[in-house]
């Protein structure tokens, strides 16, 4: 939904204003901030919620948790008490797609409005960097190796302690997924981006880790039903075959051509054959 309005020049067109709803795009994805609210406040323990993307840091778009306690949320003393972001992170990660889970969470004892009630987005505050005044050292290798990994994958000049939260220094669902990569490549153990919110630190991950399945040795994909003589066709092809029948001319519409210039001399009867051996392969191994 957008607002527009007339051309102020008279010239008969319409300018777009902008949106009127708080739709909000974030790495390639639409996301709706209605929805992730209603995630959190459906808990007994959460009174209201606000979710906004921001980027404090130049290039650096975060999506951020706003979450008020309501009176089931315990007693203490200090902003937010009984509420806990990494199990409230967890939560999200259990229930919502990837893209939805919040980069991070802040506790408010109210949400700030403006004059007309409505939520002052510019008075809320950046999410603080978490910081520990004594860091815990790795204490394995494995633990060590993801230290490094962290830091890397976060670009920090200074590798984390093992109870320092991914998502509280900086990462989100993109770096989650690049993370995820680095893990596979450099430890060789299978870990999934759900992981990483579910186990945000590297203590947690290493424990994680110690169960799962390593990336070399993940079960090889194999067939369960025979062969067809006559491959059927995928979806996709179906779909672009009923296009093709319902055209009133013969027209290659879908083919892709592509040329390649070769430098050098060409053995054209190889050539040949390697290409046949490619589509020999296709669809048989």
């Amino acid at each position: 939904m957008g607002r527009w309005q007339y051309d102020e020049r008279g010239e008969g067109r319409l300018e777009f204003l902008g949106r009127t709803d708080d739709q909000i795009k974030l790495r390639g994805f639409r996301i709706e901030p209605a929805e992730v609210e209603a995630h959190f406040t459906r808990r007994p323990d959460i009174a209201q919620a606000a979710v906004l993307l921001r980027e404090d840091n130049p290039g650096d778009q975060r999506l951020v948790a706003y979450l008020v306690p309501s009176d089931d949320a315990g007693t203490g003393t200090g902003t937010g008490a009984g509420l806990d972001p990494a199990e409230l992170r967890a939560y999200a990660a259990a229930h919502l797609p990837v893209y939805l889970v919040p980069s991070a969470l802040v506790v408010l004892d109210t949400l700030p409005l403006t004059p007309n009630g409505k939520l002052d987005r510019r008075a809320l505050p950046a999410p603080d960097t978490y910081t520990t005044a004594t860091a815990r050292a790795p204490r394995t290798p494995r633990e060590e190796a993801l230290c490094r990994i962290f830091a890397e994958v976060l670009g920090a000049e200074h590798e984390p302690g093992i109870d320092e939260s991914f998502f509280d220094l900086g990462g989100h669902s993109l770096l989650a997924m690049r993370l995820v990569g680095a893990v596979r490549a450099e430890l060789g153990e299978g870990v999934g981006v759900r992981d990483v919110f579910e186990a945000p630190t590297v203590a947690a991950l290493a424990e994680r880790l110690g169960g799962a399945l390593p990336a070399t040795a993940l079960p090889p994909l194999v067939r369960t039903e025979p062969r067809p003589a006559r491959i059927p066709l995928s979806n996709a092809q179906a779909r672009l075959w009923f296009l093709n029948r319902m055209e009133e001319t013969e027209r290659a519409s879908y083919n892709i051509p592509v040329v390649l210039r070769l430098a050098e001399a060409v053995d054209a009867d190889a050539l040949q054959v390697a290409l046949d051996d490619v589509v020999a392969r296709h669809e048989t191994q």
